[in-house]
């Protein structure tokens, strides 16, 4: 079977003129567990994921193993670091590729109204649980995307099944709009039984001013709510 790969690998390079980096995770996951302290990690046994109760540990970023099959996020990142050691010195820029930012299941889609025809079109990308933005007018120019992360001791949006958009002022806490995004895997986690395998099924909708999200790009967005006599933007 490997052989195999290896030959569509190296037909795959040919085709498309790049050269394709191969990883031995198992390798980088045994330099990891020879010296976890190095990582930042203080156990590599016990999976920070009790599947049974559905419960997780405080302190998951110093695991190595999430469940008893997958890695943990800061395990996967120590992986992604070793790829990017790995490559070669010489390698300075990357080969620019049409990879959408949207990554199955795309599970709604919402509009930010602006002036005169402008505003934003924002994907939910359920699979990375981001939030693809896209430009309202023109050839819908992809902007950049945003997560909800964790704040104030309110969980992080994962596993999103929509959201909405608003440019309305909604009082003192959200003056310049509100985006509202569901939140698929809500804390704290409610554990249950789907088809032999443990789903959590809290779930919730998060709140969040819409010009935090605006000025978190790079190049702000629109945040301000504009009116006239007939219609509301």
């Amino acid at each position: 079977m490997k052989i195999c790969i290896y030959a569509e690998l190296d037909e795959l390079e040919d085709e498309l003129g790049v050269n394709i980096v191969e990883l031995d995770v198992a390798s980088e996951v045994a330099k990891i567990q020879a010296n976890p302290g190095d990582f930042g990690l203080t156990n590599i046994t016990t999976p920070a994921l009790n599947t049974t109760t559905g419960a997780v540990v405080p302190n998951p970023e110093e695991y190595l193993w999430w469940d008893q099959f997958h890695l943990t996020t800061t395990a996967y990142s120590l992986i992604a670091q070793g790829v990017s050691d790995d490559i070669s010195q010489g390698t300075n820029e990357f080969t620019t590729t049409n990879i959408s930012p949207l990554v199955p299941d795309i599970e709604g889609l919402s509009i930010y109204y602006g002036e005169n025809g402008t505003g934003y079109l924002i994907a939910n990308s359920q699979g990375d649980s981001s939030y693809a933005v896209f430009s309202r007018e023109g050839n819908n120019e992809y902007l950049g995307s945003f997560v909800v992360g964790d704040n104030n001791g309110i969980d992080q949006v994962n596993e999103s099944d929509g959201l909405d958009v608003i440019n309305v002022p909604l009082g003192e806490e959200f003056p310049n709009g509100l985006l509202v995004v569901q939140d698929g895997a809500n804390d704290p986690q409610n554990a249950v039984e789907d088809e032999e395998e443990l789903e959590n099924n809290s779930t919730n909708f998060k709140f969040v001013p819409w010009d935090e999200v605006a000025n978190a790009f790079e190049n702000p967005l629109q945040n301000r709510h504009l009116r006239n006599k007939n219609k509301i933007w």
